[in-house]
């Protein structure tokens, strides 16, 4: 298998841990006070990495990794909030649709076209995320387009899917045009770290943090790590391998996610959830053929 492909797995790997530590982290804690939470814990593992590398970049390039920062930020906040929400099991296999919108933009942008296979690989993934959506509730082939209908957080996490969608399609033309990935991961995260900060303290000053801090520490510090480490993986992949694949891999994690998900927090609609991994990961093994 091919050594991007080995870094897209961990990340995907890591994932399963940082999404289940959110959900936790997530039900005492409104979206914007977690990931500011969680930065208390991931800025020092941000500065270790920034003493073992040098980090100097043109002011040119900085400026233009803040704007994807931006771009970022703004997708990860929907994701979190989307989370808040939902089953754990539900929404990670929904942001699976993030390769469809991917493999549109980097083909555009980045000049990334799939072969056949690969294609046929990442509209399975596309179609599990489908099946995910059934529901009792709402049976049958159209199912889950009326169930997304009325259900206004999954919405809130296909939008987040297309948004990181543009700002990873970005992440690989930077990375493509000299930045190291780790020099980028030091500082894109360092600033999506402080946009975070400079909302929360626009709309709340530092009120509650804290009490999160200290309640949470735990699932935050878990957070944090599994994070650091899949964007480490994250990084080095798409440095290595086209971006179009390296995300459909990295969002395998939706397999753990409903397993291990479904299991800890006692979710429901295991079975049909496992059906529509179970295409996702054949859909992923495409794309490695």
């Amino acid at each position: 298998m091919m050594l991007w492909a080995w870094f897209a797995l961990g990340a995907a790997t890591a994932v399963v841990v940082r999404d289940l530590a959110h959900k936790k982290a997530l039900n005492a804690e409104h979206a914007l006070e977690m990931v500011v939470s969680r930065s208390f814990f991931l800025v020092p593992l941000l500065f270790i990495l920034g003493f073992a590398i040098d980090t100097e970049l043109p002011l040119g390039t900085l400026a233009l990794v803040y704007l994807v920062s931006l771009i970022a930020t703004a997708g990860i906040l929907f994701r979190i909030k989307g989370l808040r929400h939902m089953d754990v099991g539900q929404a990670a296999p929904l942001q699976n649709i993030n390769p469809l919108f991917l493999l549109l933009i980097a083909a555009l942008l980045l000049g990334e076209v799939p072969t056949v296979f690969q294609l046929v690989g990442i509209l399975l993934i596309v179609f599990g995320t489908y099946i995910i959506e059934g529901s009792d509730e709402y049976p049958g082939i159209l199912g889950p387009l009326k169930h997304l209908k009325h259900d206004k957080f999954a919405w809130l996490i296909i939008l987040s899917a297309f948004v990181l969608s543009i700002s990873q399609t970005f992440d690989k033309w930077l990375i493509s045009s000299g930045v190291d990935p780790f020099v980028y991961f030091f500082w894109i995260w360092l600033f999506i770290n402080l946009n975070f900060m400079l909302i929360h303290f626009a709309k709340f000053k530092w009120h509650g943090l804290k009490r999160d801090v200290v309640r949470d520490w735990k699932w935050l510090g878990i957070a944090a790590g599994a994070l650091f480490i899949q964007m480490l993986c994250y990084y080095k992949a798409i440095s290595l391998g086209p971006v179009s694949l390296v995300m459909p891999i990295n969002r395998l994690s939706a397999l753990g996610l409903v397993i291990i998900g479904g299991k800890l927090l006692h979710e429901d609609g295991m079975g049909r959830r496992v059906l529509a991994v179970s295409l996702m990961v054949i859909g992923a093994i495409l794309i490695l053929i």
